[in-house]
């Protein structure tokens, strides 16, 4: 087949452009991934939090009012 090969034909600095540009796309890609998983993960956890707090109210070891204040606070009022 002997055919025309586009990658063998650049030379160092278009080779080195399009290895950034690929590299560049690929990064943002990743940080996209990232920021999705890290989302849905903390709806996950947020979830979870909510549904533990409602069997404690339920069950008696804490108050509604407590339950309340408790799903109401922001993560930096907790610490």
């Amino acid at each position: 087949m002997g055919g025309y090969s586009p990658v063998l034909a650049m030379d160092e600095g278009e080779m080195v452009a399009v290895i950034a540009v690929t590299g560049g796309i690929f990064l943002a890609i990743l940080g996209i991934l990232a920021g999705t998983v890290k989302c849905i993960v903390r709806a996950k956890m947020q979830e979870t939090t909510r549904r533990e707090i409602a069997a404690y109210v339920a069950e008696g070891s804490i108050t509604q009012e407590e339950g309340e204040r408790l799903l109401r606070a922001s993560p930096r009022d907790r610490a």
